[in-house]
């Protein structure tokens, strides 16, 4: 059984799907991770792009399940909707498509616009698990808070 199996049992046991953003859903990683979420039960697609694109890239995929598109024609405009979103209450995640990580990152942490309040620490963290570790392999900040403290 995989480790992840854990985090997937307990997403799906929340009662109200998680609206997923993705930015600039024009890369085919973005677009099947969110059909995974979406097919497991636990989430909901929401994809900004340029709305050609994403069709193309759901293919056989676009009648399976439930999902909206909202056309964008930059990935600037994507990262600016996404958070727009989440401001909104609309979404409740966003997930990085095919944009560059300074556009990504800009909109949220925009000091008129974003969603992040000044004077706030921004931290990140990836989870892995690896077949030659016996247990999850958790960074932290890597690459988002270049001097982390305990604080």
């Amino acid at each position: 059984m995989s480790r992840f199996k854990l985090f997937e049992e307990k997403l799906k046991e929340r009662k109200v799907k998680a609206n997923i953003a993705v930015v600039n859903a024009t890369i085919e990683t973005a677009i099947d991770a969110a059909i995974e979420a979406s097919s497991k039960g636990f989430a909901y697609p929401l994809f900004i792009g340029e709305k050609s694109k994403v069709e193309e890239l759901l293919g056989e995929h676009r009648n399976k399940f439930k999902y909206e598109i909202i056309d964008s024609k930059t990935e600037v405009e994507s990262g600016k909707m996404a958070v727009e979103l989440v401001k909104d209450g609309k979404a409740d995640v966003i997930l990085k498509g095919s944009i560059n990580t300074s556009n990504f990152m800009k909109p949220i942490l925009s000091k008129e616009r974003g969603i992040v309040k000044s004077g706030s620490l921004v931290s990140h963290i990836s989870v892995f698990s690896l077949e030659t570790y016996h247990k999850f392999l958790i960074l932290s900040d890597v690459a988002i808070n270049i001097n982390p403290t305990l604080e």
